[in-house]
């Protein structure tokens, strides 16, 4: 599956990423929990806070309506073209994550 990478936590932490999973044929978000920076996880913590698309994915024609509509800006224009491109390319899950929390 593809990875990319939409904010980080100020720690440089991933917090939103979403991908194109090749298996499930659609897309997908996971927005993850901030890992404690002592180590010290509380007994309830969980890795990931919300997701969507895990299996089956969801089809790029309705992935902005099924992310939450607190994190829908972050999915521009630009991140459904590059999804658009590693649906297409059976090679993209072989990549590192792109990272462009930076736009």
């Amino acid at each position: 599956m593809s990875r990319i990478i939409l904010t980080k936590y100020d720690d440089g932490q991933h917090r939103l990423v979403v991908g194109w999973d090749h298996p499930a044929q659609g897309a997908f978000w996971q927005e993850f929990n901030q890992e404690p920076a002592d180590g010290n996880y509380p007994d309830d913590w969980e890795e990931v806070l919300r997701h969507g698309g895990m299996w089956p994915g969801i089809p790029l024609v309705y992935f902005r309506e099924q992310v939450p509509e607190d994190l829908r800006p972050l999915v521009t224009d630009d991140v459904m073209a590059q999804l658009h491109r590693d649906a297409q390319d059976s090679e993209s899950g072989m990549k590192s994550p792109l990272d462009m929390s930076h736009k």
